[in-house]
Parts: C-alpha cells; sequence; structure tokens
C-alpha cells in the first residue's frame, strides 16, 4: 500500500484548490462526524468547489449512467446529494469524483484529496463502516476515468479485501455440517437446496458488495495470471441470496455480471496456472472437448440474460459474450502464430480460428453500434475487452498457417477501417464529453479556461493508442514481413502495472502477458 500510504501523507494536509471546506483529510473526517451527529444543522457547501445544483446531477448521472456498467453499488432514487454527504461521506466523494465531467487538473486534484480522505477515516481512524467499503469500490471500478493508474487500483483493491475481511463480511457463518461440506464446492453446480436459501447474516448492501469486490480482483487476477482470493462457493451464495431478492431492480442483471466473470475464471483455470503453462496447453483445452463444454454453456448464460434483463443491459452482456469467446479461442491463435514451437496443426485449429475471427467481427459491430458516450461509462469490468479484442485481431491477421487464408481473412474483416471507426468512435465521445463539461461548469456560472479545455484525457488518450495500432497494424501489411509479428522475447516482463515511464498495458492475455505488451505499437 505504498502508493496510497504516500498519498495520504501528502494529501491529508493540503488543500488542493478545490473547495474552501477541505483543509485536511483528518478535519474533514471530524466535520463529517459532526455533520452527523447534527441531523438538523444546515447542510453546508458540497465539497470539491462544486455546487448542490452540480453535486446532484452528477448523482443523477451515476444512477442512470455508470451503475449500468457496475450495479453493486447503488444509490436509492429519493436520496439527494446533501443526504448523501450527510450519510455516507466517502460514498459521495467518490460518485462526485468518477461522474463529474471536470478538466484533467482538477479531476487529479480530486482523486488525492479523496484518496487521502479514504486513508486517514480506514487506516488511521479505524472506522468499520460500509460506506468506506462501498466508495472504495466506485474508485477502483472507475479508475481509468480519474487517471489512477492499474499498480493503484491493485492497491485499492486489496485494502478493500482486507477491510472486507475486517468487516467480516467475507465467509458466511455455516449453520450446519452439511452445509459445512457443501460449501467446500465451488460452482453452482455444487449448491445444494440448502445453500440456495437466504442467508440473513449479511445485509443485502454488504453481499453487493463483496460480489462487486469479486469482480473487481477477478478483473486484476487474470490480468496478472494469478488466482482470485475471495471463495467461490460463498460468492455464489451470496449472489443466489440477491438473485431472489425483489429488494433491487439491479439483481438480474448484478447475478449475470457474476457469472459472466465465474465463466472468465473458469476458462482461465481450463488454460492452466500461470507457473505451469506450456504454449500447447491451453490449445489442449480446446482439443479435449472442454472448448465446445464452455462455448455451450457461454451460449446459454448469454440467452438467460439477454432474455431476463432490461434492454438496456443486453449490448453489453452481448459484448461480453464475444469477448468471452474471443477468450476462448485465444490459443488457436497463439499456436498458429508460433509454428516454430512444434505443435502439430490440426483441421480443428482452422475451425477455431475462423469461430475466433467470426466473434472478433460480431464483437466489433457491437461496439461502433453502441453509443459512443458508453466509452465512459463503461467499469473496470468490460472496460479493457475492445483492446483485447483489437489486439487479437491483428495477430490473427497476419498469420501464415498451413491451411489458413490471411487474406480472405482480411477481407472478411478490414481492420484498419474498423480501427479508424473505431478512433472516429472515440473522438465523438471525447466531443460529447468536451460539452458535457462545458455544460456541468455553467451550473455553477463558471466557464472553462482555454488551458483546460486543452488538457489531455483518458479518451484522447485512448484515441491515440487506436491510431498507433492501426498504423503498425497498417505498417506491418505493407512491410517485407508483413504476415509475422515482432519478436517479443527480449522485452522484460518484469515490469509491474502502472508504470507510467514506459506505458505498459497488460491485458490478460496467455504466456505471462507476452501476447498483450503494447510495447511494439507504440502504448
Amino acid at each position: 500500500l505504498t502508493t496510497l500510504e504516500q498519498n495520504t501523507a501528502s494529501g491529508a494536509h493540503e488543500n488542493n484548490g478545490i473547495g474552501s471546506h477541505e483543509r485536511d483529510a483528518g478535519s474533514l473526517a471530524k466535520n463529517t462526524k459532526q455533520v452527523d451527529s447534527q441531523p438538523n444543522a444546515q447542510t453546508p457547501q458540497p465539497l470539491f468547489g462544486l455546487s448542490w445544483s452540480q453535486a446532484n446531477l452528477a448523482l443523477t448521472a451515476f444512477r442512470q449512467n455508470h451503475t449500468l456498467h457496475f450495479p453493486f453499488v447503488t444509490v436509492k432514487e429519493d436520496v439527494t446529494a446533501e443526504d448523501l454527504y450527510r450519510e455516507k461521506p466517502f460514498l459521495f466523494r467518490a460518485i462526485m469524483l468518477i461522474a463529474s465531467p471536470l478538466p484533467r487538473s482538477r479531476v487529479v486534484k480530486m482523486k488525492r484529496n479523496t484518496l487521502a480522505y479514504l486513508g486517514y477515516r480506514m487506516l488511521v481512524e479505524e472506522e468499520n463502516t460500509l460506506d468506506l467499503l462501498q466508495g472504495l469500490l466506485v474508485v477502483a471500478a472507475w479508475a481509468h476515468t480519474c487517471y489512477i493508474d492499474e499498480g493503484q487500483v491493485t492497491n485499492l483493491a486489496f485494502l478493500g479485501l482486507g477491510y472486507a475481511h475486517k468487516l467480516e463480511i467475507t465467509q458466511m457463518p455455516l449453520s450446519s455440517p452439511e452445509q459445512a461440506s457443501s460449501a467446500n464446492q465451488s460452482g453452482t453446480s455444487g449448491l445444494t437446496e440448502k445453500m440456495r436459501q437466504e442467508v440473513k447474516t449479511h445485509s443485502l448492501d454488504e453481499q453487493c458488495c463483496l460480489l462487486g469486490l469479486y469482480c473487481i480482483l477477478s478483473i486484476i487476477s487474470i490480468k496478472q495470471s494469478r488466482s482470485n482470493p475471495l471463495d467461490a462457493a460463498h460468492i455464489d451464495i451470496c449472489c443466489n441470496n440477491i438473485s431472489t431478492s425483489q429488494s433491487t431492480a439491479s439483481s438480474p442483471a448484478l447475478e449475470h455480471f457474476v457469472r459472466f466473470i465465474e465463466m472468465s475464471e473458469r476458462l482461465s483455470e481450463g488454460f492452466g496456472e500461470p507457473h505451469e503453462r506450456t504454449l500447447s496447453r491451453p490449445y489442449a483445452f480446446l482439443l479435449e472437448g472442454n472448448g465446445r463444454r464452455f462455448r455451450a454453456d457461454l451460449e446459454r448464460l448469454a440467452e438467460v440474460a439477454t432474455r431476463n434483463d432490461p434492454a438496456s443491459h443486453h449490448q453489453m452482456f452481448q459484448l461480453y459474450h464475444k469477448y468471452t469467446l474471443v477468450r476462448l479461442y485465444e490459443p488457436a491463435v497463439m499456436v498458429a502464430d508460433h509454428p516454430d514451437e512444434g505443435v502439430a496443426p490440426f483441421v480443428y485449429l482452422l475451425i477455431c480460428l475462423r469461430n475466433c475471427l467470426d466473434a472478433i467481427r460480431s464483437f466489433f459491430d457491437l461496439l461502433l453500434s453502441s453509443p459512443p458516450k458508453d466509452i465512459l461509462n463503461r467499469s473496470i469490468i468490460t472496460t479493457d475487452q475492445a483492446a483485447f479484442v483489437m489486439v487479437l485481431a491483428a495477430r490473427l491477421l497476419l498469420i501464415d498457417a498451413p491451411g489458413w487464408e490471411p487474406e480472405a481473412a482480411r477481407q472478411a474483416l478490414d481492420l484498419s477501417v474498423v480501427l479508424g471507426k473505431i478512433q472516429a468512435h472515440i473522438e465523438k465521445a471525447e466531443a460529447q464529453h468536451m460539452e458535457a463539461m462545458q455544460e456541468f461548469a455553467a451550473l455553477a456560472g463558471d466557464t472553462l479556461s482555454e488551458e483546460e479545455m486543452a488538457e489531455d484525457n483518458t479518451l484522447g488518450e485512448l484515441a491515440t493508442k487506436t491510431r498507433l495500432l492501426k498504423e503498425w497494424f497498417e505498417t506491418k501489411l505493407e512491410g517485407e514481413h508483413a504476415d509475422k509479428m515482432p519478436s517479443m522475447k527480449g522485452n522484460s516482463m518484469g515490469t509491474r502495472d502502472g508504470e507510467n515511464e514506459v506505458g505498459m498495458t497488460r491485458l490478460g492475455g496467455l504466456l505471462n502477458d507476452i501476447a498483450w505488451n503494447f510495447r511494439p505499437f507504440g502504448w
């Protein structure tokens, strides 16, 4: 937790230039306690230099846009920003941080202040409250929108895990030896009817938080070739409890998010432990018939998710479905791209490559038909999917394997055109975000300065990365060795997440992420 502790130390005693009410994290916590103890006291101005109209607009945006992509932390419709500030001061700060359309410089200051406040209440005051865990999940889920790097996200996620242990919500007391025996079985198939009955030890909000933490830890673990530290059987109990509850409209979507995450973890387990993984091990998973069984289970989940959930979630789950299919066939692309490794090609290899191409095309069609504004609203669960699919598409279209026709594949998927459309999609979202920033500032009677309007943002960086990948792919097609990927054997994989200097991005590919080292693309 070095990075977070440094931020706490440096940020807990500075104004940061946002709002006259913030002096240091300690006084913030004390002021919050005073407000909580005086329910009739007049509500002060909101934090971060925002007006209450801006705060309420950010809260509305969070409800309408963000919770679709991460339904594990919600705020009831009848709760105003003032109410949330009094009742859950850290969740209020977290929502303002990720849902307020503000220039980069202000967001960075808000981020430092928010993390300092979290550190003070959680690590110094040692408070035990769900407010802190809910706010932490919100910050971690949309960290990419507020300039928190991947190393810091890992810090936050495991800080959240430790805090969940402290709140005693990571395990449920077992009421009988039979349940204790059944709890050792992981996966939904091992659940008994007794385990499916609602366990009232923890509130639904607490169980939702645990499921959200499970999903975040799963995404991080897959990207870093680790195992999820949370117990799958306990997660299934919580998931079933919430799915049978009628207390929240987000319950069906919440359950299906968890089920898709479980499918991703099942796939990673099938590919083998990272320390024992060889080039042929994941491909053997497909050859042994596991691929067909996995795909059948995935198709059933996708059909249920799009049938039972509100229409607003359909496209999101369809994208997750196609993305998971691309991951399923990734071993075939790896084998075909490394003929020197001695893995014999089979007819089934060509079938897998064609299936992968079909899944990639479907993914891109769905992605480009989604509203541009969704790019900023996506949470950690889905935000890296497009980059993963784009890079695998480039690898697939540059393969030269027996029986594989790269020219026909490139005609079926014109990747240069698709990447150009994705870049335009991102730029359209960037223009919409700029308009939203101007409207948000106008609510408080302010205007954006030229310097603020010219500041870089996450969308601009994403558009640049897409352009660089497009240029790299076109260069490879035009070059003498257009059908070969550059050798990555000389690149050190010891570098960890969040290194701003080298800009490494890790997206959870096979072979300890060698496939997804983006340095060759200029990222």
